[in-house]
């Protein structure tokens, strides 16, 4: 197939790895188009996102991908059931009326105080990792980016740091389902992987609504809703996924996507350890430009449209965050990471009732991580040659898997 043949996709391994010419390329063509391999409706404008996020009534956050009613999904379904896991939905998936208590509840326990008491942790964790950098070069996503957060997220729910590794692959294999063209042999391997991390979770319910202790998991099982009643062990495993699954693959992304820029850009690093006070919008300019998930579903209520582009009721919208924040409509030269940038309004945390309530953490540890990293670092290079960075080709998050770097301590 010649290139000119080739289907403009989001599905294809090029645009999974980089997919921000493809971003151009819709733009070009439809406010909302059409992807050929996925079905999907893609929509990359930052005006167009905005209003389908802020608009449940038409657009629902309850999409499930994987409802096929194939036997394969069936299969799936019966693991699910047989582990007393029945399906039920969650925040990310939920509208209104029932989202507003499960996020109320959330925000009471997930609330500013507590990320800023998790400040010293955060702290501590950055040192002792900094402190073990070898001298020669190292994968900095394998020794700071993935552990990090993930530590950071485990104390939190108030997890021991001896499942880190069962916790990295579970957060994989829920990353995973988002994936398109899993293999039938990927698709069981992470189901029983999220039934086993789900089963984990059950345990750890039981034993604090026996004994409460001062956790995020705690107050989670402990608080109840305006009618007194506490979350369901079922749902509120399913919450859990979504908070270790959040709290750690997206700040992981974030971290290593902002050190690669720093690695390539020496003056940068110059300017950022002369004026620390600028680290709040080098951050907010790396999550603009490299979002971490590039984007979420919806499904169409009713019959609508984008645009001029008319959308059939049951129809799935792929909103392209990563997209709507290098829109030059919203962003001037929006390509550019400018520490001046006026604009702050990015879409990377999403928009309306369900924006990222992990948004103040991950702030948070990104901010300490990198004012650390250049404090305690005199030149941050690339090493390794062509092998220094590999991408993880991903239909919905961004972000390098190896970064290997030269680490010259001050």
């Amino acid at each position: 197939m010649s290139e000119a043949d080739t289907p403009l996709t989001l599905a294809s391994p090029s645009a999974m790895a980089c997919p921000f010419q493809v971003y151009e390329q819709i733009r070009e063509q439809s406010p909302a188009y059409r992807d050929p391999v996925t079905g999907f409706f893609v929509v990359t404008g930052y005006d167009d996102i905005r209003q389908i996020a802020a608009d449940p009534a038409t657009f629902s956050s309850f999409t499930d991908l994987n409802a096929r009613g194939d036997e394969l999904s069936q299969e799936v379904g019966r693991l699910y059931d047989e582990a007393g896991f029945p399906p039920t939905n969650v925040l990310v998936g939920m509208d209104p009326p029932e989202h507003a208590g499960q996020r109320s509840l959330v925000d009471k326990v997930f609330s500013a105080r507590r990320v800023r008491e998790a400040e010293p942790a955060i702290l501590a964790i950055v040192e002792r990792l900094i402190d073990a950098f070898p001298q020669e070069p190292f994968d900095f996503c394998a020794l700071f980016a993935v552990p990090l957060p993930m530590r950071m997220i485990a104390q939190q729910l108030g997890l021991g740091e001896d499942r880190l590794n069962d916790f990295k692959r579970w957060s994989d294999a829920s990353v995973d389902q988002m994936q398109q063209g899993r293999s039938r042999e990927t698709i069981l391997r992470d189901a029983r992987s999220i039934i086993e991390m789900r089963s984990f979770f059950c345990g750890e319910i039981r034993k604090v609504r026996e004994e409460p202790k001062d956790t995020l998991l705690s107050a989670l099982a402990n608080t109840g809703n305006s009618d007194g009643e506490l979350i369901p062990e079922n749902d509120l495993s399913l919450l859990l996924q979504l908070l270790l699954t959040a709290g750690n693959e997206t700040t992981t992304h974030a971290i290593g996507s902002a050190m690669l820029r720093l690695a390539q850009d020496a003056a940068l690093q110059s300017r950022l350890r002369a004026e620390p006070s600028l680290v709040p919008a080098f951050i907010e300019e790396v999550l603009r430009l490299d979002a971490p998930l590039q984007g979420l579903m919806r499904t169409a209520r009713r019959d609508t449209s984008i645009g001029d582009v008319p959308v059939p009721a049951g129809s799935v919208v792929n909103i392209r965050f990563a997209a709507g924040n290098r829109d030059a409509r919203q962003f001037p030269q929006p390509d550019t990471l400018d520490l001046a940038r006026q604009q702050r309004s990015h879409l990377t945390f999403g928009f309306g009732i369900h924006h990222c309530i992990g948004s103040q953490l991950a702030r948070a540890e990104m901010r300490i991580a990198l004012e650390r990293l250049l404090a305690r670092s005199s030149a941050i290079r690339l090493a390794g040659g062509d092998d220094s960075l590999a991408r993880i080709p991903h239909f919905l998050t961004y972000g390098p898997r190896t970064l290997i770097v030269e680490f010259d301590q001050s």
